[in-house]
């Protein structure tokens, strides 16, 4: 129950007509790129989520930088060993020994920020790679991730006495689903989903964001009711025809269409879902989205995960 996946590192956007004029090949699995992984690993595609082992050779999936890139061939095979990797949001893939990963040890790390402090992961980094200098000017290697096996990180997992992760591996970037053609403005959806009734288009809010939050609908052409027994909160009649469309009511989350929106409405609504229900530590920059809906928490998390950030439930 193991998969391999050789995918064309082009991007699709710029195929040729013909097949036979690609030049360039790479295998690229989940973060990372090379041998085997669980066949009931969920690969995100243009499409949607689909298992490892139900991936067929044209269709594409998304590669570190969030564009799509297609699969040329797949395998089947037994590992002789495997191994779960937990990584550091929670999540866990299957992989075998030999499953090929790029990854940032400790010490790469510390080379990079060396040099450009302050600096966040180049966008090539996979790739990406610089002369290492010693004090005299001399290059004595260079300075980047390296690819390295399954069976590599186990044997070199830890570092020093307090057994430090020592492998770190970038998030990727925004995945770019297209633009779609929404029934409802993503950021209201968004602030409905955390501050709405989830049995019509009442809204509460806070009374310092009531002018603003009631101009937001106002401008997508809503007309709004204040309750006069909470003036703070308001009633948006308009709203209720598109939510029970989209079976919303008394059954909050995040629709599939909206999972998988272009990159500009997913940012809206995860503004809208902050904006409502989230709260920023500004010493740390740490957001937090609370919510006592699991179906609704695991939505968020993915669509954060979609955007290129790291969330943790």
């Amino acid at each position: 129950h193991w998969q391999l996946s050789w995918l064309k590192t082009a991007r699709t956007s710029q195929l040729p007509p013909d097949d036979e004029a690609w030049t360039e090949f790479g295998a690229r699995c989940g973060r990372g790129f090379g041998k085997r992984l669980c066949v009931d690993t969920p690969i995100p595609t243009p499409s949607g989520w689909i298992r490892m082992g139900d991936l067929e050779v044209g269709q594409h999936v998304f590669d570190e930088t969030g564009e799509p890139c297609k699969v040329l061939a797949v395998y089947d095979g037994w590992p002789e060993t495997a191994w779960r990797l937990h990584f550091s949001d929670g999540s866990t893939l299957d992989a075998d020994g030999e499953h090929q990963w790029v990854t940032w040890t400790h010490r790469e790390r510390k080379q990079y920020l060396r040099k450009y402090v302050g600096a966040g992961m180049p966008a090539d980094w996979p790739t990406w790679r610089q002369p290492l200098m010693n004090n005299l000017g001399e290059v004595v290697g260079e300075v980047g991730p390296q690819v390295r096996t399954t069976a590599q990180i186990v044997e070199t997992l830890h570092i020093n006495a307090r057994q430090d992760t020592n492998h770190c591996i970038p998030v990727c970037g925004d995945l770019r689903y297209p633009e779609a053609d929404l029934p409802l403005d993503p950021w209201l959806l968004g602030y409905w989903l955390g501050n709405g009734a989830k049995r019509d288009g009442m809204v509460s809010c806070h009374h310092d964001d009531t002018a603003l939050v009631r101009a937001r609908f106002e401008a997508e052409g809503f007309a709004v009711t204040p309750l006069k027994s909470v003036p703070r909160d308001f009633y948006v009649k308009q709203l209720f025809a598109p939510l029970r469309a989209m079976g919303l009511l008394n059954n909050k989350h995040i629709p599939k269409a909206y999972l998988q929106a272009g990159v500009e409405q997913r940012r809206a609504l995860l503004a809208g879902l902050l904006d409502s229900d989230a709260h920023c530590t500004l010493r740390s920059g740490h957001i937090e989205f609370c919510s006592t809906d699991r179906v609704l928490a695991d939505g968020v998390a993915e669509l954060a995960r979609s955007l290129g950030q790291k969330p943790v439930i």
